[in-house]
């Protein structure tokens, strides 16, 4: 799994990044989900096409507590494919370039909150219930 490149399940999930602090819903199960610090920065880098090799590399370097980063980051990566968050990426989607940025701050593990208080307003969104190929506003054809 070290050499696997990952990408967001996308669509199904959408992501934004504000003050440091990665939120992520899964549109078709309603969950929302948070993650701050060193998952932010795992998120980053999955999102542009980084392996969990160089991932691991890049917080190597600030695991002063004598954590098993590479333990920790093939963990976490599990969590988020559990959730399915992510994906394997294809092989268009690998980037061998893509870089990891170094936290400032000590390496902690990685915590993934799931939120799920608001599964039935999300999931009652009538976005889901459209044709892939229209978009909103048409709604499916189920006939």
């Amino acid at each position: 799994m070290e050499s696997a490149a990952f990408r967001v399940n996308s669509p199904t999930v959408v992501s934004d990044t504000v003050d440091r602090e990665v939120v992520m819903i899964h549109l078709d199960t309603g969950n929302y989900y948070s993650l701050r610090s060193t998952g932010a920065l795992i998120w980053d880098a999955l999102e542009r096409g980084a392996t969990v090799a160089s991932i691991t590399a890049a917080l190597d370097a600030t695991a002063h507590n004598g954590a098993d980063v590479g333990a920790v980051v093939g963990s976490f990566v599990d969590e988020l494919m559990s959730e399915a968050l992510i994906v394997h990426a294809g092989p268009s989607d690998a980037s061998s370039s893509a870089t990891v940025a170094h936290s400032p701050e000590p390496f902690e593990p990685p915590l993934l909150e799931k939120y799920t208080d608001m599964q039935h307003l999300i999931l009652l969104d009538p976005v889901h219930e459209v044709d892939e190929g229209e978009g909103w506003p048409r709604p499916r054809n189920d006939a």
